[in-house]
């Protein structure tokens, strides 16, 4: 049985948003590389998704990083996220780490640019010392620990 999710910002997908990330929480306390997501399964099986994990994943393999996550700015699409990274490095190396994440970026929005035949993509990269709890209208598309 196929079901479509509309997200609505009602006090029921609220709660729905919270046992997500309680379950997210669970995993990551536990140590699984296991992503979470609240966005439609259509997207989650999608190459684009395919291609956004990739990011993710080459990210936390950067020096210096703790964390990374990327958060979708619409639920019902990936054309536009922000790739936040956690690190606390020095400025010189949040700098240059930042720089890499901003290629490695835009190195994924020319992929998906040629998979899609479409250049609405939108990628930014974000690092940070303390990740924003509040997500606001955003939705997390998946997320890994940095690999040792």
């Amino acid at each position: 049985m196929e079901t479509s999710f509309t997200p609505k910002n009602t006090s029921s997908h609220n709660k729905y948003n919270f046992f997500q990330l309680i379950l997210g929480w669970e995993l990551l306390l536990k140590g699984s590389d296991q992503w979470f997501s609240t966005t439609p399964d259509a997207l989650e099986r999608s190459p684009e998704f395919a291609e956004i994990e990739k990011l993710v994943e080459s990210l936390s393999r950067e020096p210096g990083v703790e964390f990374v996550r990327a958060i979708a700015h619409k639920p019902d699409s990936l054309g536009e996220v922000t790739i936040e990274l956690l690190s606390c490095a020095n400025v010189l190396e949040q700098r240059q780490l930042r720089e890499k994440a901003i290629d490695l970026v835009t190195e994924a929005e020319w992929k998906l640019s040629d998979l899609t035949q479409s250049e609405d993509w939108f990628f930014d990269a974000k690092v940070t010392r303390k990740f924003d709890d509040n997500l606001g209208q955003g939705w997390l598309v998946t997320s890994r620990h940095a690999e040792s």
